[in-house]
């Protein structure tokens, strides 16, 4: 095994081949057409020799010709094998793709198990070279409990774990867990490094790891990175050019620069759903800097309000039809997403947008099975005094129906005469007559 590091170390290759005629000890245009030339009238004859090119994407986009030197030496020598780390595919003839997933950790929730996960089992390691008193048998269930946490916020990425770990030299765990799970607090903050790292300077902190793939990007590819920040959850094509087009990204080219984000595994297809999209979370909070960055954190973030309260708002006028189970299963897919907008109208409690999306989204999420969340946000904006509306009075009636719901039977009724006054006052005679349903009247 031979390891290539930045570039085809022709010196490596030469002693993988079990001394063959060193072609050259600098990477050059000169020295790639002289291994060139040399493949071809001497036709390398390995035995069997396993190159590791770590990272070529950063090189090729620079030096072309390392593509072009690996595709011939694969074509002369036929026990050559090339193992890439690459971000994205190299399209070489013969390539076969291992995509390589971050390490899995137990959902948020879900009872742990006897065996540690992956991540958490990377994390105990590195965590004893930093802190010689953390073994695995000081663990109890609420310390096992945050090294899971700590693993999730890092999405399981292996590198950010071990750079996790190495902070309880500084931090105890209870400190480290409270660090990395605060959502208003970075991630890449808490993981910079207090002094120089190991390897190369981009893995010295999750920051410059993440910045090393930004660079690599784009200019379109960036501008769509940092709006897709706004999505909280998994996303369509169809969700990412309503919110994400706007000035130099047109709306008919973000579907084709959103393909070369994944390609680049920046962003990551859902596995049952081929049309829906995600972001990791560290990835997503890198590119939430990058929107602050570019002073449009604001507007982009009241796009994916706008386009998430069109959906609720088709979705309660279409609910009582043939289609209401399928409207129910794009609710959960989209569940992180509405939250995220109603919380972006919340903002505003006393308008009517809040207004509108607190109704309509409390109506589907009490419908939905999810009357906690519908009575978090109708509560937020029932506090304040709104005017006579058809928007006030479906939120009164889902409020009721939550307290239905609840098992509350005066609190729903008193929410179900809310609601009949509001009705009337807007001369709906459907909504008086739903009201009924809180009332018994």
């Amino acid at each position: 095994i031979v390891e290539l590091g930045c570039g085809l170390a022709l010196p490596s290759l030469a002693a993988a081949a079990g001394g063959a005629h060193v072609l050259a000890t600098d990477w050059s245009p000169d020295a790639v057409e002289l291994a060139q030339e040399n493949a071809r009238r001497n036709a390398l004859e390995l035995p069997t020799a396993l190159v590791r090119w770590s990272e070529p994407d950063a090189l090729i986009e620079r030096a072309p010709w390392d593509l072009v030197l690996a595709a011939d030496l694969l074509s002369a020598a036929p026990g050559l094998r090339i193992l890439a780390t690459s971000r994205e595919r190299l399209g070489l003839v013969g390539e076969r793709v291992l995509a390589v997933d971050p390490l899995p950790v137990a959902a948020e929730g879900v009872p742990l198990g006897a065996d540690l996960s992956d991540a958490e089992a990377l994390f105990v390691r590195r965590a004893v070279t930093a802190d010689s008193a953390f073994t695995l048998g000081a663990l109890d269930a609420g310390s096992r409990r945050q090294v899971a946490a700590i693993c999730r916020a890092l999405d399981g990425i292996p590198l950010a774990i071990e750079l996790a770990a190495a902070r309880l030299a500084s931090y105890t765990l209870d400190k480290l867990h409270d660090l990395l799970t605060d959502r208003l607090r970075s991630r890449f903050d808490v993981l910079a490094a207090e002094r120089d790292g190991e390897g190369p300077p981009r893995h010295w902190t999750l920051r410059t790891t993440i910045g090393w793939s930004h660079e690599l990007c784009a200019p379109l590819e960036r501008l769509l990175w940092a709006r897709l920040s706004v999505f909280a959850g998994t996303f369509t094509r169809g969700a990412a050019t309503w919110v994400c087009s706007g000035g130099p990204l047109p709306a008919d080219r973000v579907a084709d620069v959103l393909l070369r984000l994944h390609e680049q595994s920046i962003v990551l297809r859902h596995p049952a759903d081929p049309d829906r999209f995600r972001l990791l979370d560290t990835v997503r909070e890198y590119g939430a800097e990058w929107l602050r960055g570019l002073g449009e954190e604001e507007d982009v973030r009241r796009r994916h309000r706008d386009h998430y309260r069109r959906f609720a708002r088709e979705a309660c006028s279409d609910w009582n039809s043939s289609r209401q189970v399928a409207w129910c299963e794009r609710v959960f897919a989209e569940q992180a997403n509405l939250r995220a907008a109603v919380e972006c109208a919340l903002e505003e409690p006393g308008g009517r947008v809040a207004l509108e999306m607190a109704g309509s989204v409390g109506f589907l999420w009490r419908n939905c099975g999810m009357p906690r969340d519908a009575q978090w946000c109708l509560d937020r904006v029932l506090a304040v005094a709104h005017e006579p509306g058809p928007e006030l009075v479906l939120a009164l009636w889902a409020r009721g129906a939550v307290a239905m719901n609840q098992g509350d039977l005066d609190v729903m009724r008193g929410w179900g005469v809310q609601c009949a006054e509001g009705a009337r006052e807007v001369g709906d005679p459907g909504m008086i007559r739903a009201s009924a349903y809180h009332t018994g009247g």
